[in-house]
């Protein structure tokens, strides 16, 4: 099982439900190694580029407040 532990939040909406999916979410930063863990255990991994650098992100969705 994949462990989350010291992620940058990039974005949170766990308030109010974002406005274009509808669903309240969180997206974190990931380490590289963080991100092989997370996709191990099923989930997807966007990779972006920033500022020049690599940067791994998980976003995490649901319906429910």
């Amino acid at each position: 099982m994949a462990l989350l532990k010291d992620v940058e939040v990039l974005f949170s909406n766990v308030l109010a439900e974002d406005d274009f999916s509808s669903k309240y979410q969180l997206v974190v930063k990931l380490t590289e190694v963080q991100a092989a863990d997370v996709e191990e255990a099923g989930l997807t991994v966007k990779t972006k580029e920033y500022n020049g650098a690599t940067q791994f992100q998980a976003t995490f969705k649901t319906k429910f407040k």
